[in-house]
């Protein structure tokens, strides 16, 4: 299991693992030699995304117990996952903190994000990830928010809550009841989050403090700018593209189940980078396709495959849209023989 983040590899603050390790322990089924490496860690230090899913699957399997993550949301004070919480708590509104929230997620979780969406008079905040979430990963995450923030917001506002969580939901609920209260609790989800009526949006919290809000932000965007540049979207659905390219599975659906999120949401995301999923494959075809061109003596009916093209036909065509003279042209251009443009 690999600790020491590499670049582009989305990672959690080490300090999201400390509930886990102590709950852990106390279950004999899992050996000290999987814990040790996580309570080693600095608080400060990253820890690889993957990496922890794969433990949390592990400690399921082991445990038998579906309500790890919930469990260890039970054990979270505010604080401990740093200053994410009194960033958030510090806000003037729920609408600020909701934002502050979206702003410094990656603080914690490089994969994931907090999404806000008013529409119809409801609020929906949806946690995106990148990465597949463990059951126990999106218990924790989203339940540990709602449980840390509650407490803070304007009165009435988590009897009014729907909570949706995409796992299948365990046999006992009573433990959701205790940490959430009235919230209705939503199970097979398609979207992990939370929702409340618009009206409570502009509402006060009951700990705003601006000037230890204007001081903790300060903070946080050094402490951001301070971490690794993780992945961007555009670069993981180009990387996507580039291992599909020459099978032809690289459709804009099959990009949204590789990354374990909708198509609508995956175009979303490209857009707010300022690019889209067919300009992408476009990109990445011209790449292949000039380097191919250029560089090998392969025929231009391979070339073709392997830059995605299933017609040769549609390939020059594409070929002239990008260099305004045909491949075989392109080709002896770029080897000293400039007889074949004219």
């Amino acid at each position: 299991m690999q600790m020491v983040p590499t670049p582009g590899q989305p990672c959690y603050s080490a300090r999201l693992l400390a509930p886990f390790v102590g709950l852990l322990r106390e279950h004999r089924q899992i050996p000290e030699a999987s814990l040790s490496w996580l309570a080693s860690l600095d608080p400060d230090e990253r820890v690889h995304v993957s990496a922890v899913n794969s433990l949390l699957d592990v400690a399921l399997q082991l445990t038998g117990d579906p309500l790890l993550g919930l469990k260890a949301t039970s054990r979270l004070s505010a604080g401990d996952v740093g200053i994410f919480d009194f960033i958030m708590s510090s806000a003037r509104t729920v609408r600020a903190a909701l934002e502050a929230a979206s702003r410094y997620m990656r603080l914690l979780n490089d994969s994931a994000e907090w999404k806000v969406e008013v529409d119809a008079g409801r609020v929906v905040v949806r946690l995106e990830s990148s990465v597949r979430l463990a059951a126990a990963a999106e218990d924790f995450g989203l339940v540990g928010l709602i449980r840390n923030q509650s407490p803070n917001w304007p009165e009435g506002m988590l009897d009014e809550l729907d909570v949706w969580l995409a796992h299948p939901p365990p046999d006992d609920l009573e433990p959701y009841v205790e940490l959430l209260g009235a919230a209705r609790l939503h199970f097979h989800s398609p979207l992990t989050g939370f929702g409340f009526p618009e009206r409570f949006l502009e509402l006060p919290l009951r700990n705003a403090d601006a000037r230890l809000h204007d001081v903790l932000c300060r903070y946080g965007e050094s402490t951001l700018a301070a971490l690794p540049q993780a992945e961007s979207v555009t670069e993981k659905v180009r990387r996507f593209v580039v291992e599909q390219l020459a099978s032809g599975n690289f459709s804009l659906e099959d990009a949204a189940r590789r990354m374990r999120m909708s198509s609508r949401t995956l175009g979303r995301r490209l857009a707010e980078e300022g690019t889209t999923f067919k300009q992408l494959v476009d990109d990445v075809r011209k790449s292949v396709a000039l380097r191919l061109v250029a560089g090998h003596d392969l025929g231009l009916s391979e070339v073709a495959l392997l830059a995605g093209f299933t017609e040769t036909p549609s390939f020059y065509r594409a070929f002239r849209r990008w260099t305004a003279v045909t491949p075989s042209q392109y080709r002896h251009a770029h080897r000293g023989d400039l007889r074949g443009i004219r």
